[in-house]
């Protein structure tokens, strides 16, 4: 499996390859297998309030951007989000980066840190297209960002040296 991403104590969501979407509402002990109309490998899974987002390889051309409207139930439709392009340099970094992305309209957008396991890192809202962050220290290692608002998801990763 490629990313977990747990909403609260129970309720948690693990995807991977084959288009793989699996959900627990006990904390781990029993996982069912959710449906969606794509038939790529998913890379990371996030939840923001009861929107959930799921994204595999390629996933502008493939169509491999899973937007959950419903609250976490077994329905997952594909979103095609376009023109959403991240870029984070220098990537790898020494945890200090920018982040570049499309926000044409200046909305306010939520950009969430996290770390290979999972775990919120940072998050911040930010009405801008770069983003500086030089906030809390990170270590090394592998982390995903992703930036989110109504019109807007884009999802990267980048290296902690």
């Amino acid at each position: 499996m490629a990313s977990v991403y747990f909403i609260d104590s129970n309720t948690g969501y693990v995807v991977g390859g084959n288009s793989t979407i699996l959900k627990t509402i006990n904390g781990g002990t029993n996982w069912s297998t959710q449906t969606c109309d794509t038939k790529i490998d998913l890379n990371t899974v996030c939840f923001i309030g009861n929107t959930g987002y799921a994204v595999g390889n390629n996933a502008v051309v493939n169509g491999g951007i899973i937007k959950n409207i419903n609250g976490g139930g077994i329905s997952i439709t594909t979103d095609n989000i376009n023109d959403n392009v991240l870029k984070i340099y220098p990537n790898p970094n020494n945890g200090k980066f920018t982040i570049e992305f499309n926000n044409p309209e200046s909305k306010l957008l939520k950009i969430n840190i996290t770390d290979i396991a999972g775990r919120t890192i940072f998050e911040t809202n930010s009405t801008q297209e770069i983003y500086k962050y030089s906030g809390k220290e990170l270590t090394s290692g592998a982390y995903m960002i992703t930036v989110m608002g109504d019109d807007v998801y884009c999802v990267g990763k980048f290296l902690v040296r």
